[in-house]
């Protein structure tokens, strides 16, 4: 029992930090949302274009925000 213990103990100390810091560098990374949204109709028509036309294309649509922002404006939509 005490070998299980101290194993268990070993293994939070060993992956609590390493799971810490993957959450805090993923949420810190920028979100990306498209406005307008893009439709399927869109998507479709550039099914027989280039990558590179479509990258273009979603990047002139897209606006960067923070994490804290995302949160936000998702938890606006909840309390809609």
């Amino acid at each position: 029992m005490k070998k299980l213990l101290l194993r268990s103990v070993l293994a939070a100390v060993l992956i609590g930090p390493a799971v810490t810091f993957v959450w805090t560098v993923a949420s810190t990374r920028v979100t990306v949302k498209y406005e307008p949204g893009v439709s399927e109709e869109e998507f479709k028509a550039y099914k027989t274009r280039s990558v590179s036309e479509l990258d273009a294309f979603l990047k002139s649509r897209q606006v960067k925000f923070s994490r804290s922002q995302w949160l936000r404006e998702s938890m606006g939509f909840g309390l809609r």
